[in-house]
């Protein structure tokens, strides 16, 4: 069954190599696989609408696929994709954020700002909601750039309870395939901008974000808990509070802040993998290093419809069997 989720061929910015900042300086990253990438897509064209792209053609489509995806066809790591993927190309659609969200970036953009500490820690000043940057330009470009990413929009309330569940399937090490369910509810608590709500929630004083999240199955995961919490002063506190509730203990703990390289619910995503759109790491300590703008075919329009997992999808990858549209060009150099 071909379902409508939204793939799409989306004009971005490539500020994906996250490197330490100034007070990290003796840490290093390895910027070849990148630079490779880089040139290959240097001169992408066009693809046209209703082209299909299948594991015997995908090659002459690589231009147009972030690193990650051709990883995935070229099926060099456990995950991979299935010898019957088929993603068919779209028309070209745009949009995305409420118009509130519009209106707070050309409210408070402009005066948005940021100073570099004397430690090399990044300051984010005078934000108050909607896009940080929306024109990022130097200094600092890669760093604005991932600062929109950690800032990116979400639903002021996103909720997936007992009706809806978020479900995750999952492989082992035998290459078993089941699913493990998730109710969560995902919110900010201050930098609001969607309509009917508060602008700042006083229960959580501090904070600009919460994560929450319950295992309930398989069963003996049941009730397994997360709790992440995200400060608006990122200096004083450059990653999140995090807490698990282990039902077995019969208490929470508290994560170390650091292990944000620690799975999630025992899967592959990590903590800084687990926001529904953006970034989860921090503008404080991480800065970006812009390469140029890129169209790339990636999962922009996320919804239900024509959704039936896990029919729909080319298991065990979760690739959706989509229709996949194309998304138009920003302005230079944004």
């Amino acid at each position: 069954m071909k379902n409508r989720w939204g793939l799409l061929l989306l004009s971005v910015v490539v500020a994906l190599c996250l490197t330490p900042s100034l007070s990290m300086a003796d840490a290093s990253t390895d910027y070849s696989e990148m630079a490779d990438w880089m040139k290959m897509t240097a001169n992408q064209g066009s693809i046209p609408e209703g082209t299909t792209i299948t594991m015997s053609n995908w090659q002459q489509y690589k231009q147009f696929m972030p690193l990650g995806m051709i990883k995935l066809f070229q099926g060099v790591y456990n995950w991979k994709m299935p010898q019957d993927v088929s993603m068919t190309v779209g028309p070209m659609t745009e949009g995305g954020v409420p118009s509130t969200w519009v209106a707070a970036t050309e409210k408070y953009g402009p005066q948005t700002s940021f100073k570099i500490l004397p430690n090399g820690h990044y300051l984010l000043e005078n934000y108050h909601g909607g896009t940080p940057f929306p024109n990022p330009q130097d200094p600092q470009k890669g760093w604005k750039i991932m600062v929109n990413a950690y800032y990116a929009f979400v639903p002021a309330l996103y909720v997936n309870a007992p009706e809806n569940y978020a479900t995750v399937w999952a492989i082992d090490k035998y290459g078993d395939v089941a699913p493990s369910t998730l109710i969560l509810t995902y919110r900010w608590t201050d930098y609001i901008t969607d309509a009917n709500f508060p602008t700042k929630y006083d229960y959580s004083p501090g904070t600009w974000y919460a994560e929450w999240a319950m295992q309930e199955t398989p069963e003996q995961a049941r009730y397994t808990a997360s709790l992440s919490m995200f400060y608006t002063d990122q200096e004083a506190h450059p990653f999140p509070d995090t807490f698990v509730f282990v039902p077995a203990l019969r208490r929470s703990l508290r994560l170390s802040a650091s292990s944000r390289c620690s799975p999630v619910f025992g899967f592959d995503w990590t903590y800084d993998d687990a926001k529904t759109n953006g970034f989860n790491g921090t503008t404080s300590i991480y800065t970006g290093d812009y390469l140029g703008n890129r169209k790339i075919l990636t999962l922009a329009h996320f919804n239900t419809d024509g959704a039936d997992l896990p029919a729909g999808y080319d298991m065990p990858a979760g690739v959706a069997e989509a229709v996949v549209g194309q998304v138009g060009s920003p302005p230079d150099d944004s």
